[in-house]
This record gives C-alpha cells, sequence and structure tokens, in this order.
C-alpha cells in the first residue's frame, strides 16, 4: 500500500507484533518514513527473529499450537474473539538490517505500565535512557490504543508533528 499510494513523510506505528512489521519496513523504506512509533511493541535488533526475544510462556504456546494445526499459531487463551491463527513462520523469520532504518530520526516506544514487568519491558529499558527515543509510560495493560485512546492518538500527533 505505501508504495501503491506513493506514501512518503508518514508516521509508521506498531503494536506487539507490529513492532517487528514497522522495523522490516523501516529497513525498506528508511527515509521515506518521518518517525516510527513502537506501542508496547517488539523491538528487534539485526538478526533477531520474535522467537529470540519472546518470553518463555509465549514460545512454549507456540509449539503446542502446532498439534492443533501445523504452521499456524492460536490467538493466546483469553485473547479477543476476532483475533486469527497466526503463520509460525513469521516468528522465527530474523529481522534483516540494511541500514536504511539509520535514516529515520524520530522514534518513539510507548510502554504499558499495568502489567509490568512484561516482555516489552527489556525494550522499554533499552531506550528509556536514549536521547534518540521519545519514551512514554502509559498506566495501562497491553491494548494501549484501547484503553488509552485519546494519550495514544496525542503521542502518535506529536510524532506526526
Amino acid at each position: 500500500m505505501i508504495a501503491a499510494e506513493g506514501l512518503t513523510d508518514f508516521v509508521l506505528a506498531g503494536h506487539s507484533y507490529g513492532g517487528m512489521i514497522i522495523t522490516e519496513i523501516a529497513n525498506r523504506l528508511g527515509k521515506a518514513i518521518r518517525s516510527l512509533v513502537y506501542v508496547d511493541a517488539f523491538l528487534p535488533r539485526a538478526g533477531e527473529a520474535l522467537w529470540d526475544i519472546a518470553a518463555e510462556p509465549s514460545r512454549k504456546h507456540y509449539i503446542d499450537a502446532q498439534r492443533d494445526m501445523p504452521g499456524l499459531v492460536a490467538p493466546f487463551p483469553g485473547s479477543p474473539s476476532f483475533l486469527t491463527r497466526h503463520p509460525l513462520l513469521t516468528l522465527i523469520e530474523p529481522v534483516k538490517m540494511t541500514g536504511a532504518e539509520q535514516a529515520i530520526t524520530r522514534r518513539t516506544y510507548i510502554y504499558a505500565t499495568k502489567d509490568a514487568p512484561s516482555v516489552f519491558t527489556k525494550f522499554h529499558e533499552r531506550v528509556k535512557a536514549n536521547p534518540d527515543w521519545k519514551v512514554y509510560s502509559l498506566a495501562t495493560g497491553h491494548g494501549v490504543m484501547v484503553e488509552k485512546p485519546e494519550e495514544t492518538a496525542a503521542i502518535l500527533l506529536e510524532a506526526a508533528a
């Protein structure tokens, strides 16, 4: 869609697993992106797959899910009913850094504190003292944009300014 629409100078946000996606897009599009916003999201380094940075209970869930439908991972117990199965291969494919992501100088991390510590705590810890990042902590669960829509929108608008 980004290429088809000829988009440039835009904010790219990702929630949870979406952090893996926006990192890959940043590696491909670099300077076309104005700002990256990780919303309580995975923040991979070069060569890391979600499998490498996920918590052990998550990895166990991914393996156990293969009994029911090989190649797909069911949503976690207690997840909203509209969620669907997730392709297993996307969890084990490592991020490839091209250097293009370095052109994106505006980076934001939104950390949900209600369930802390969480799998996302280590990413928050990594960037919170880095002057190249704007970091926000919101007193909410992992569904940041559902539980705190106004605050999330304000941060996204600031990332776009």
